[in-house]
C-alpha cells in the first residue's frame, strides 16, 4: 500500500473523530497505515527515505488517527510505532524551531518549516487508553506534521511557515491562530 500523492483531495480534508462505532475498524486501518509508512520511498535528492509518521488520510481513511515512529532511520523499527487516536494539541512552549521537512505524500519535495519545540498532547492508543504527554523536539515536530495532516493541512504547501496554534485562548500566543516571533 502506498501513500496518496498530492494533490489528492483526501489530503486536504479535515478528518473526523473515531467514535464508538468506528473502533472495530481501527486495527485494520492501523495495519494498513503501518504498511504504507514502512514502504520504501525514493527522494530524488536524498535517496531512500523512511516514514517516521503517517496519517490516516494519507491512504484515504477519514479518521483522526496517525502513527509515529520517531527512531525509524532505517525502516526497521516497526516495534516502536506509537498510535495516536483522536489526538489533541492542548499546550505548546514558547520556543520555535525551524527544520527541513519532507512528506511521503509529496515525493521529491522538502521545505523548511517552523514548529513548536515542545507540545503537550492528549490522545488514545489502540486499546482506547488515554495518554497525556509532553513531546520535545523531534517527536514534537512529527506530532505537529501529522496533526496538520488530520486537520487537512499539507505542510509543504502551507502559505505561512509559522507553527499553527488552534488552542482557544492560548496563554502563550495571545495573537490568534499563528504566532510570529
Amino acid at each position: 500500500m502506498k501513500a496518496l500523492i498530492w494533490p489528492d483531495k483526501k489530503l486536504v480534508k479535515v478528518c473526523k473523530e473515531v467514535g464508538p462505532k468506528d473502533w472495530p475498524k481501527v486495527g485494520k486501518m492501523v495495519k494498513d497505515m503501518e504498511e504504507a509508512m514502512f514502504e520504501y520511498y525514493h527522494h530524488k535528492e536524498f535517496g531512500v527515505i523512511h516514514g517516521v509518521g503517517f496519517a490516516a488520510n494519507q491512504i484515504g481513511y477519514d479518521y483522526r488517527i496517525f502513527l509515529m515512529c520517531s527512531n525509524n532511520k532505517d525502516g526497521k523499527k516497526k516495534k516502536d510505532v506509537r498510535v495516536f487516536i483522536n489526538p489533541k494539541l492542548f499546550m505548546h512552549g514558547r520556543s520555535i524551531e525551524t527544520q527541513l521537512e519532507m512528506c511521503l505524500s509529496i515525493p521529491d519535495q522538502h521545505k523548511e518549516i517552523q514548529r513548536w519545540a515542545t507540545v503537550t498532547a492528549k490522545w488514545q492508543d489502540i486499546e482506547g487508553k488515554t495518554h497525556v504527554e509532553r513531546l520535545n523536539r523531534w517527536e514534537s515536530k512529527i506530532f505537529q506534521h501529522e496533526y496538520d495532516h488530520i486537520n487537512g493541512v499539507v505542510c509543504l504547501h502551507k502559505e505561512d511557515p509559522h507553527p499553527i496554534c488552534d488552542i482557544e485562548n492560548c496563554e502563550v500566543c495571545k495573537k490568534g491562530r499563528f504566532v510570529y516571533e
